[in-house]
């Protein structure tokens, strides 16, 4: 790795110094984000083909924070990426119908049963950015919603979780708002599975649901199926597999997906329903986004065309607090706020707002272990697929999938070489 780096610094002219202080320069910097990506750089072209990107995006991050936005942008993992690899990991895919004949068919009903769960908990200091818990009583039907509301606080939120480079944004927005729903209708928290919707929403053989689908589909599914795996059933990959339900434990137990509902276009619309329950929402992600560390964004470049899902999970007078699918090292412990107020990178549109109803039913939950990590513990990263070896007995030929395969996912995830073996060099 110094061998290669030196090799670059010597064709690109870099002068390594500081300007003073504990600044870091470019070069520097550089390095210290390859360290911490684990990102692998095989040859003196790809380090410097690597090193233009960053220099280019690292000029973008000091162009934004010299503008005084509100927020505060950091050269970060994506500051290594290209366009077209960030594209990779949005998930919004309009080309899909926008619903389906029996969307949210399924009982009807438009809000939020009332009565809310206890067991709240609290953040560490300053995580979940300032905003109260759930007063008391206040999501059981009130008609002016409160101040503020946090759901995170409450304990109804998660660990943040790590889409990587699979476009499957689509189906972390709404188990999150499952998983929401279900925790203040049963008073048990969990994490339901990703990797379920993203298997077995689309047909395995027409479709790779990590080019992107739509949160309706996702929703109409565990509502057409009446039942969701856990997370620890069926842990999420970073690629569609062929949908493997069949045995796997209903984590849905003592409740169904009753019905899902749209937002009317308004923030007043977003802000009611949010002190009600965690709400999947999508919005137009443009560059800057990327970048983000701490603060209120907000950007006049987005349009209300979204090409990621989210979760918003609490709100203030000043901002709505966002649940984000880019790892726990992203932005502020994986969460960002968008400032209120204004268009909010179109987060209020009908078709991408979504709110989900859940109704009890009289199957009872006896497993002892369904209670998940929630937001505040020590986040650890998601299991991922054993690597086979191109000399074991596999089965088949030593070929790549049909779709998919670039170097870039060698680099970053081992699991790909299963799929992508002559891409990844193990043929």
């Amino acid at each position: 790795m110094l061998l290669l780096l030196l090799v670059v610094q010597s064709v690109v002219g870099w002068v390594v110094s500081c300007s003073g202080g504990d600044e870091l320069s470019p070069s520097q910097q550089f390095q210290a984000l390859l360290s911490q990506s684990g990102y692998q750089l095989n040859s003196p072209r790809e380090m410097l083909l690597r090193y233009k990107i960053f220099a280019r995006n690292l000029e973008l991050v000091k162009e934004l924070n010299s503008q005084n936005l509100g927020y505060t942008a950091t050269a970060n993992k994506f500051a290594l990426l290209s366009l077209q690899e960030i594209e990779l990991y949005h998930g919004i895919n309009r080309t899909q119908p926008l619903t389906t004949p029996s969307e949210g068919a399924a009982g009807g009903a438009t809000t939020l049963p009332e009565g809310a769960a206890g067991g709240a908990t609290t953040l560490p200091e300053g995580a979940a950015g300032g905003a109260t818990t759930l007063p008391e009583g206040a999501a059981g039907g009130a008609t002016t919603p409160p101040p503020s509301v946090s759901w995170v606080d409450a304990g109804h939120v998660t660990s943040v979780k790590n889409q990587d480079g699979c476009g499957a944004c689509w189906t972390f927005g709404p188990t999150v708002a499952i998983e929401g729903a279900y925790k203040r209708l049963t008073g048990r928290l969990k994490q339901f599975s990703n990797q379920e919707l993203l298997d077995c929403v689309y047909d395995e053989h027409t479709y790779n649901a990590c080019h992107g689908g739509l949160e309706s589909r996702a929703f109409q599914f565990v509502i057409d199926r009446r039942r969701l795996a856990l997370w620890r059933d069926y842990p999420y990959e970073p690629v569609d597999r062929r949908c493997r339900s069949a045995g796997k434990r209903d984590g849905l137990v003592g409740a169904k997906v009753l019905s899902f509902s749209r937002n009317d276009g308004s923030e007043a619309g977003t802000i009611s329903r949010l002190s009600q329950g965690p709400l999947s929402v999508a919005f137009h992600a443009v560059l800057s986004i990327h970048y983000y560390k701490r603060g209120i964004y907000r950007s006049d470049k987005c349009s209300g065309a979204a090409n990621h899902a989210v979760a918003a999970v609490a709100y203030t007078p000043q901002y709505i607090l966002i649940k984000n699918s880019w790892g726990a090292d992203w932005g502020d412990q994986g969460l960002f706020k968008f400032g209120r107020g204004d268009y909010a990178c179109g987060i209020h549109l009908s078709d991408n707002n979504f709110q989900v109803v859940l109704q009890t039913t009289e199957s009872k939950d006896t497993d002892p272990e369904d209670e998940a990590l929630v937001y505040e513990r020590e986040v650890t990263d998601p299991p991922t697929a054993p690597t086979v070896s191109p000399t074991t007995s596999s089965g088949g030929p030593c070929v790549d999938r049909s779709e998919g395969c670039l170097q870039y996912f060698c680099n970053f995830y081992p699991n790909y070489k299963t799929d992508c073996r002559k891409t990844c060099g193990l043929c």
